[in-house]
């Protein structure tokens, strides 16, 4: 018999898209799946039009709950759920209807616990715009780090939580979304991958990404709270990469939050006065983490010291070579 996976789709105001989304995991050519909508307190249709499915279908079962936030539905939906194998699904996006059964197949050939497929980015009226495929391979923790700062793949989404078939255990130590928080995906991607001991990608595009106006991953953000809140995130990884003796991928990823340091600078004529401060204390916060650990460490690099004092510097620099 197929193992049972278990499908979780967080819920809210999503009555235009909804059906196209259900109907695409009901349509799936792989036969052992529960289907758990939360409902995070829409206040259009989209509640009742999960209770329609429901009733309809034997394997679809629906949550209620006040508005509390993706964090908290997606976790809901992970206390419920049931499978050997569990995969998230934003409620505006959907699959192909071979997602399930080859994202299985993936994981069952290479004894993965962790899947990441490609995906395909459609408009608000379903028509393609681009394909994006991820490398064929089959990766340890180590190796998966080595990939994600590398960014050869540029179209390789890796710290979402859709695209993704995760093996029930990674979650059984009670590993859970942080509630309450932007950039929620990027904030657990590290935890994920330590308790995963192999990461398989299937290099097919299996998931549609809705790209619609107003939604949080197409809009450039003029408030710098979720902006802090990602570089803080990026922070903390790399006290976790020090803290476990994992030097080369703690100097990639304070790499990575100098760039991305520079790259708010881009938008400061966006910011308040109180603003700016925050960022300011940002980049001396990551000052003083790189002489913790580069210097300790006797490494340098002048790539990271270029980012983190002279970012407007590095912003004009950037400017003239792209004129």
């Amino acid at each position: 018999m197929e193992d049972l996976v278990s499908i979780i789709v967080p819920i809210y105001n999503v009555e235009k898209y909804l059906v196209r989304c259900v109907d695409s995991i009901l349509n799936q050519d792989y036969g052992n799946i529960e289907i758990i909508l939360i409902d995070d307190g829409s206040t259009d249709r989209s509640g009742e039009m999960a209770n329609e499915y429901a009733e309809m279908n034997d394997n679809v079962t629906v949550i209620h709950q006040r508005n509390q936030g993706l964090s908290v539905a997606r976790n809901r939906g992970i206390d419920e759920a049931n499978g050997k194998w569990l995969s998230m699904v934003d409620s505006d996006d959907y699959l192909s209807e071979k997602y399930v059964s080859k994202m299985v197949e993936a994981a069952t050939k290479t004894n993965a616990d962790l899947v990441i497929c490609g995906y395909s980015n459609v408009t608000e009226n379903d028509e393609k715009v681009r394909d994006n495929i991820v490398p064929s391979m089959t990766v340890t923790q180590n190796n998966f780090w080595d990939e994600f700062y590398s960014r050869k793949y540029e179209g390789a989404v890796f710290a979402v939580a859709w695209n993704k078939l995760y093996s029930r255990h990674i979650f059984e130590s009670g590993l859970r979304y942080k509630a309450g928080i932007e950039n929620e995906d990027d904030e657990i991607i590290y935890r994920l991958i330590s308790k995963s001991h192999r990461i398989t990608f299937v290099p097919t595009s299996l998931y549609a990404y809705r790209s619609r106006p107003g939604s949080i991953m197409t809009v450039q953000s003029t408030k710098m709270e979720p902006n802090i809140s990602a570089l803080e995130i990026y922070n903390e990884r790399t006290n976790s990469f020090t803290e476990h003796g994992d030097i080369k991928h703690a100097r990639s990823n304070l790499m990575l939050s100098a760039w991305l340091l520079t790259e708010e600078y881009r938008y400061s004529g966006l910011y308040t006065e109180h603003d700016l401060k925050q960022l300011q204390n940002y980049k001396n916060k990551l000052m003083q983490q790189y002489i913790r650990l580069f210097k300790k460490m006797g490494l340098k690099n002048t790539k990271v010291r270029m980012y983190l004092k002279f970012p407007r510097l590095i912003i004009s620099i950037k400017k003239a070579i792209n004129r």
